[in-house]
């Protein structure tokens, strides 16, 4: 495994002893996957990163603590809190399942976050925010929550009547945001599995908590490939790593099968060259890797242009090229008007600064727009 040096390490992070877990070169996860997640590709990626802020835009800001550490660093006051709040959420997530099955009736299967860092070394490594679950009535188990006394964590007027997703709430015992999912979150035009499918081969006690539905590994991995395109493509690796990990407890033929049964033979076949080319034993570099999605070979957060040029290059990844025609068109509709409930005011200052600076981190961004349109008052 190769090591980082005091000076080497990013701005902020100090010399000190030794210190705990760290992922190496034989910290494998078993299998015979897609990508055969090899853990010394990982910690290449975090040693070429820029620094702290770009490895957390890809989620990989807690593995590198625990390199760090283990290489005689000691880490930004800041990280160590978010190492804290992870090991927090990590051993709380059981206890909220709990609380959730208690409340509910109906069935309901945990995703993504909790369910995908179960898969690494160290599941505390894995940053996550909320529990996902996907439910076959999203509204009668939110009201079902609702009544157990959960509390809604945003304001229910950002969360649109066709999101896959209700508005968030939370136990009042453990404040960790909670999703309540009518569907999966899937590129358009393709056909998500349903719960029913999902199912029907699911493990039955997420977490140790008798009731609560995973998917198995073939299904999550492919859940997580689709969810993956229908954000903004390729943009994170901590997304990328969670479906190798996924895929490498999976067979490799029956991935590629029930891809192509799902319509996701293309942007499968994308995803696990991305996969092998950045975290397992892969042979050159896919196109994403060497166009839209360079950054990801350095963990650099993607820049504004970068992010555009993504969705308009990304359908060649997922579909047909007739269908990757119609879905650019779509994309370059949607670039020039604005979000749903944006008035034109703010739509034209998120264009003049895209314009301005294309090359700016997509969080730079992102902040400059929020502070031009609520500034501070003292």
């Amino acid at each position: 495994m190769a090591t980082t040096s005091p000076s080497s390490a990013p701005a902020g992070v100090l010399a000190i002893g030794e210190g705990s877990w760290v992922p190496s070169a034989d910290a494998e996860v078993a299998g015979d996957g897609v990508s055969g997640v090899q853990w010394d590709r990982v910690n290449a990626l975090i040693d070429a990163s820029p620094g702290v802020e770009d490895l957390r835009a890809h989620g990989l800001q807690l593995l590198a603590a625990r390199r760090w550490r283990s290489s005689g660093l000691l880490l930004p006051a800041g990280l160590v809190r978010e190492e804290l709040r992870a090991i927090w959420r990590t051993h709380a997530s059981p206890r909220v399942l709990e609380e959730i099955r208690t409340a509910c009736t109906g069935p309901m299967m945990l995703m993504k976050g909790p369910a995908a860092a179960a898969r690494y070394p160290d599941p505390s490594a894995r940053p996550f925010i909320d529990l996902d679950l996907l439910v076959p009535n999203a509204q009668a188990t939110q009201a079902e929550l609702r009544a157990a006394d959960f509390q809604l964590s945003g304001d229910p007027e950002a969360y649109p009547d066709d999101l896959h997703h209700l508005p968030p709430v939370y136990s009042p015992n453990h404040p960790i945001p909670i999703e309540v999912h009518s569907r999966l979150k899937w590129p358009d035009g393709l056909h998500p599995p349903t719960f029913e499918v999902l199912a029907a081969a699911a493990e039955h006690d997420a977490h140790g908590v008798d009731g609560i539905l995973i998917p198995s590994p073939v299904h999550h991995a492919l859940v997580l490939a689709g969810h993956l395109w229908a954000h903004d493509p390729l943009a994170r690796l901590i997304r990328i790593l969670d479906i190798a990990l996924m895929a490498d407890a999976s067979e490799p033929r029956e991935l590629e099968l029930l891809a192509d049964a799902w319509g996701m033979g293309r942007l499968w076949s994308t995803t696990s060259a991305v996969a092998a080319a950045l975290f397992g034993t892969g042979d050159g570099l896919p196109r994403p890797l060497r166009t839209w999605a360079r950054g990801l070979c350095s963990a650099r957060e993607p820049t504004v242009s970068e992010v555009h040029l993504g969705r308009l290059l990304s359908p060649f990844s997922i579909y047909e090229p007739l269908g990757a025609l119609r879905a650019v068109s779509a994309a370059i509709a949607g670039f020039a008007m604005p979000h749903d409930g944006e008035h034109w005011r703010r739509k034209l200052a998120r264009t003049a600064q895209q314009i301005a600076r294309p090359t700016m981190r997509r969080s730079e961004h992102a902040r400059a727009i929020e502070a031009d349109w609520h500034p501070r008052r003292d």
